[in-house]
């Protein structure tokens, strides 16, 4: 058969020794080939062995990763070496061990039998649940070396950069081409890697074609690239210690089911500080019915004493609206009239990441905004970032923000109502240019406010 020479950093992959190994870059770098050789090799060496193959939805999984399985084995194996059956969407092999494909958009369809190998491919569109069932499933007593793989595509600091250690301290900044951590290891290759195997001018092209934040993701690989994301993560930073609270605000994104399937509810308390920035301090999302959702408002705002609760003023959702005014008549409960469309309803809010006024520990919520995407794929997770999106819409309705930009060119003036101005401004031009060239706007906007309403 054909003999494979493969690239160093698919050699790096197919002979890692941890147990979960991934290898992510840039497009055309070989992944996908380098990932279903080790398939194969696990697949032949081991007798009676099982592995499962699969990628987000089934016509992606069937036309590529699929395809490319295929084209590997015939090089590396005769035809009276494996049997397919179509039916089963399987292929057994002469020493009885067996592949499966499956689409990972359901839940349902990685229950089965015990594991020896699975390979997730784009494992960056899926949510860590399926990675996480399929590691529970890695349990096949006879098979010496158990082995969870996937490939993909950076996008930014997701589950699969904590998933694989590469955070390593919420602050630091990590390029690594090879990096181990505990059973982990990520092996992250460009394009360029595999250029002897590309059409010469195909890196030139994609340079030409499009953006640099998605040249960087998509050639270069870098996980810190955010093509098409409306949240830019690398202005979140976490914190250790809190500065006195200003106030408090919750919003409340209701889901009525309870099945594990269903939209979570999701609670999202943030405080503003008195040093300016917007402090997440609890972000909870579940599956409560009514009164469970009723109950634990109560708690979350007894809590964190919350001046304000907020709930989007549609549905189902005015209901828990009503009750808390009826259990509660102090608390100030907002009525939120949000934009039905969900994309545009986030990038309103996007200027306070991008002007780093967030800050959170929360790790699922970074996930979740992650893959807040307007392309995003499947039923990614998002009730959480639904959630933040109203608090912040609250910070921009009630917060009494002082921001230093404000404060230099009006001293006299007091937080009353700053917040409003700080706002507009921030919407509309980076914070650097406050101080400079666009001074005689800035005064223009304070004239159409009123000096009353500072005092």
């Amino acid at each position: 058969m054909t003999k494979i020479v493969f690239k160093r950093h698919q050699r790096d992959f197919i002979t890692a020794e941890e147990q979960y190994v991934g290898l992510f870059g840039g497009v055309g770098n070989g992944k996908t080939f380098a990932a279903c050789a080790k398939c194969l090799e696990l697949l032949t060496k081991y007798p009676d062995n099982l592995g499962l193959i699969g990628r987000l939805t089934y016509p992606e999984l069937r036309d590529s990763t699929k395809e490319v399985f295929y084209s590997v084995m015939k090089m590396m194996y005769p035809p009276d070496a494996y049997t397919e059956n179509k039916a089963e969407n399987s292929i057994t092999f002469w020493n009885h061990s067996m592949v499966i494909f499956r689409h990972l958009d359901n839940m349902q369809s990685l229950l089965g039998p015990n594991l020896g190998f699975f390979y997730i491919d784009q494992a960056e569109e899926i949510d860590v649940e399926v990675f996480e069932t399929l590691q529970g499933r890695l349990r096949r007593v006879q098979i010496p070396v158990l082995k969870g793989l996937i490939t993909g595509n950076p996008r930014g600091h997701d589950w699969v950069y904590d998933k694989f250690g590469m955070n390593e301290g919420w602050n630091n900044e990590r390029h690594c081409e090879n990096w181990k951590h505990g059973d982990y290891r990520m092996i992250t290759a460009p394009t360029h890697a595999n250029r002897e195997n590309l059409p010469a001018n195909y890196i030139q092209q994609l340079r030409d074609s499009y953006s640099d934040d998605w040249f960087s993701r998509y050639v270069l690989g870098s996980w810190d690239g955010f093509a098409d994301q409306i949240f830019d993560i690398s202005k979140i930073r976490g914190y250790d210690t809190l500065p006195p609270m200003v106030m408090v605000l919750t919003a409340c994104d209701p889901a009525i089911s309870k099945d594990k399937d269903a939209c979570n509810t999701a609670f999202v308390t943030l405080g503003i500080g008195n040093d300016g920035f917007i402090y997440d301090l609890e972000t909870i999302a579940g599956h409560w019915d009514f009164m469970e959702q009723l109950k634990l408002a109560g708690k979350v705002v007894n809590r964190h004493r919350s001046n304000y609760f907020g709930v989007e003023d549609v549905a189902y959702q005015k209901a828990l609206s009503e009750a808390l005014r009826h259990v509660n008549p102090d608390l100030n409960v907002v009525d939120l009239k949000a934009d039905k469309d969900k994309i545009r309803r986030a990038k309103s809010v996007s200027h306070i990441i991008k002007q780093g006024k967030f800050r959170t520990n929360n790790r699922d919520l970074l996930s979740e905004m992650i893959a807040f995407e307007p392309d995003a794929k499947g039923k990614a997770r998002k009730d959480r970032v639904d959630a933040l999106v109203h608090a912040l819409h609250m910070v921009q309705m009630f917060a009494p923000v002082v921001d230093k930009a404000v404060e230099d060119i009006k001293p006299h003036m007091v937080a009353k109502n700053s917040h409003d101005l700080w706002f507009r401004l921030t919407r509309e031009q980076e914070m650097k240019e406050l101080r400079g060239e666009l001074e005689d706007e800035v005064f223009s906007e304070l004239n159409y406010i009123q000096q009353s309403d500072f005092y």
